[in-house]
Protein backbone atom coordinates (compact mmCIF):
# COMPACT_ATOMS: atom_id res chain seq x y z
CA UNK A 1 0.00 0.00 0.00
CA UNK A 2 1.79 3.35 -1.17
CA UNK A 3 -0.15 5.90 0.70
CA UNK A 4 1.12 8.95 1.87
CA UNK A 5 1.95 10.13 5.16
CA UNK A 6 -0.25 13.23 6.64
CA UNK A 7 2.29 15.93 8.37
CA UNK A 8 1.55 16.14 11.77
CA UNK A 9 -0.50 19.62 12.88
CA UNK A 10 1.31 22.37 14.21
CA UNK A 11 1.21 25.81 14.08
CA UNK A 12 1.82 27.86 10.85
CA UNK A 13 5.11 29.54 10.39
CA UNK A 14 7.46 32.36 8.34
CA UNK A 15 9.31 29.64 6.85
CA UNK A 16 5.79 28.00 5.60
CA UNK A 17 4.42 31.33 4.69
CA UNK A 18 7.94 32.20 3.06
CA UNK A 19 7.89 28.72 0.91
CA UNK A 20 4.32 29.32 -0.32
CA UNK A 21 5.27 33.10 -1.44
CA UNK A 22 8.25 31.12 -3.32
CA UNK A 23 6.57 28.23 -5.52
CA UNK A 24 3.95 30.39 -6.21
CA UNK A 25 4.31 32.33 -9.82
CA UNK A 26 2.11 35.30 -9.13
CA UNK A 27 1.14 37.43 -6.01
CA UNK A 28 -1.58 36.02 -3.79
CA UNK A 29 -4.13 38.57 -2.45
CA UNK A 30 -4.08 38.45 1.71
CA UNK A 31 -7.24 36.39 1.85
CA UNK A 32 -6.61 33.49 -0.71
CA UNK A 33 -2.79 33.03 1.29
CA UNK A 34 -4.97 33.10 4.56
CA UNK A 35 -6.89 30.54 2.67
CA UNK A 36 -3.73 28.10 1.71
CA UNK A 37 -2.26 28.34 5.24
CA UNK A 38 -5.57 27.76 7.50
CA UNK A 39 -4.80 31.01 9.33
CA UNK A 40 -6.83 34.13 10.26
CA UNK A 41 -5.87 38.05 8.22
CA UNK A 42 -4.10 38.60 11.88
CA UNK A 43 -1.79 35.93 11.66
CA UNK A 44 -1.32 36.17 8.32
CA UNK A 45 0.20 39.89 8.85
CA UNK A 46 1.98 38.98 12.19
CA UNK A 47 3.66 36.40 9.53
CA UNK A 48 4.22 38.89 6.84
CA UNK A 49 5.22 41.64 9.45
CA UNK A 50 8.42 38.78 10.31
CA UNK A 51 8.80 37.75 7.18
CA UNK A 52 10.14 40.99 5.57
CA UNK A 53 12.18 41.53 9.04
CA UNK A 54 13.98 38.50 8.04
CA UNK A 55 14.64 39.28 4.56
CA UNK A 56 16.03 42.53 5.17
CA UNK A 57 19.56 42.68 3.53
CA UNK A 58 19.34 39.81 1.66
CA UNK A 59 18.23 39.19 -2.06
CA UNK A 60 14.90 38.69 -1.79
CA UNK A 61 12.41 41.42 -0.95
CA UNK A 62 8.26 40.52 -0.10
CA UNK A 63 6.51 43.15 -2.21
CA UNK A 64 3.04 44.21 -1.26
CA UNK A 65 1.21 46.16 -2.99
CA UNK A 66 -2.62 47.33 -2.15
CA UNK A 67 -4.26 43.63 -0.62
CA UNK A 68 -1.16 41.33 -3.23
CA UNK A 69 1.58 40.14 -1.96
CA UNK A 70 4.77 37.86 -3.52
CA UNK A 71 8.46 37.32 -3.02
CA UNK A 72 10.69 39.37 -5.77
CA UNK A 73 14.89 39.87 -5.93
CA UNK A 74 15.65 42.87 -4.08
CA UNK A 75 16.58 46.32 -6.25
CA UNK A 76 20.12 45.94 -5.01
CA UNK A 77 20.53 42.85 -6.99
CA UNK A 78 18.68 44.06 -10.45
CA UNK A 79 22.65 43.82 -11.91
CA UNK A 80 23.54 40.34 -10.67
CA UNK A 81 19.84 39.14 -11.99
CA UNK A 82 20.54 41.02 -15.74
CA UNK A 83 23.81 39.15 -16.23
CA UNK A 84 22.00 35.46 -15.67
CA UNK A 85 22.75 34.08 -18.84
CA UNK A 86 18.70 33.49 -19.26
CA UNK A 87 16.90 36.87 -20.02
CA UNK A 88 13.87 36.14 -20.60
CA UNK A 89 10.76 38.80 -21.18
CA UNK A 90 9.33 37.26 -17.76
CA UNK A 91 12.41 38.37 -15.90
CA UNK A 92 12.71 41.68 -17.03
CA UNK A 93 9.17 42.12 -16.64
CA UNK A 94 9.86 41.39 -12.82
CA UNK A 95 12.81 43.43 -12.63
CA UNK A 96 11.11 46.18 -14.07
CA UNK A 97 8.02 46.08 -10.97
CA UNK A 98 10.85 45.60 -8.63
CA UNK A 99 12.33 49.02 -9.47
CA UNK A 100 9.48 50.48 -9.69
CA UNK A 101 8.77 50.19 -6.04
Amino acid sequence: MNERAVPEQRPVSVADLEALLFVVDRPLNRRETAKLLDIDRAQLDGLLTELKKSLAGRGITLITHEDEIQLASGPAQARAVLRSEEHTSELQSHLNLVCRL
